[in-house]
């Protein structure tokens, strides 16, 4: 059991404690303040030491915004850039698009002016041509005038005697360079089947009497040709053309000879020749 001096403490500690519990509630209010104002002192001095801080760092602080910015802008681009190529035919489908209508706005309201014009743009015109017509109709009748103005004012001149005949001329010269041109390409043909028997010749497949018979036919066929070219004063000799192709065959036979009989000729000769011509060359003698 407890005794008297015990309870009595008891009583008087939580008297104590009751007494002191009434003081704070009726100084709760200025308890408050007095934390409040405790806190705010607190919280400006650790901003002030922070305010410090940054002002120290603030080159640091701005060379760290600076690479997050360059970072995140470049990030951005990359990844605009990304959607683009993943895009590319939409793009450019809408700048086809854009760039139409841009033209056909630019082109309406072209034609719109040109049409609010036209009476204008008629009278211009015709001006224009009636000043070109009347400077050629001037240059041709002070003699003067150009070969455009002949051919613009050609059908109000008179045909005479001269041109008729300088157009039948023209006719006759136009149909004799068509014969000359035929001939010179059938003796093309000629010349040509020559060669392919001068190469029969070296691998002994047909005589010289064929080539010859040949040469006459060619001869025959240049004395008919220089019949219808009489008219002009340049004709060519076919004797003489004759005999120097009888002496080019006599060449062909004594080279023939000579390759056949010293092999040194035939030596220092594939020299000469291109390395597929000479190829050939053998292989032809080889065969013959």
């Amino acid at each position: 059991m407890l005794s008297l001096a015990e309870i009595k403490c008891v009583v008087d500690e939580v008297t104590a404690a009751l007494i002191k519990m009434e003081d704070w509630q009726r100084n709760v209010e200025h308890v408050t303040k007095i934390q409040s104002a405790i806190r705010m002192f607190l919280q400006k001095r650790a901003y002030q030491s922070r305010l410090h801080y940054l002002n120290e760092q603030e080159e640091a602080t701005k060379t760290i915004q600076a690479y997050y910015r360059g970072w995140k802008a470049r990030k951005e681009m990359g990844d605009r850039k990304k959607h683009w190529r993943t895009n590319t035919k939409s793009v450019v489908i809408l700048q086809s698009y854009f760039r139409m209508l841009k033209e056909r706005l630019r082109y309406s309201r072209r034609l719109k002016f040109l049409r609010e014009q036209e009476d204008a743009i008629v009278r211009i015109q015709s001006w224009w041509r009636s000043c070109y017509v009347r400077n050629d109709y001037k240059g041709l009748s002070k003699g003067t005038a150009t070969l455009r103005a002949v051919r613009h004012f050609v059908h109000l001149l008179e045909h005479t005697d001269l041109d008729l005949r300088e157009e039948e001329e023209i006719c006759q010269l136009k149909k004799d360079i068509i014969n000359r041109v035929r001939e010179n390409e059938d003796l093309d043909i000629k010349l040509d089947e020559m060669d392919v028997k001068i190469g029969l010749l070296v691998k002994n497949r047909i005589s010289l009497n064929d080539a010859s018979n040949h040469l006459k036919k060619i001869r025959k066929q240049k004395q008919s040709s220089a019949s219808l070219g009489a008219r002009e004063n340049s004709t060519v000799n076919l004797g003489r053309l004759t005999k120097e192709t009888q002496q080019l065959v006599d060449s062909y036979e004594k080279l023939f000879a000579l390759l056949q009989t010293e092999p040194i000729y035939f030596s220092k000769l594939l020299f000469c020749l291109p390395m597929i011509k000479s190829n050939s060359f053998v292989q032809n003698i080889g065969e013959s």
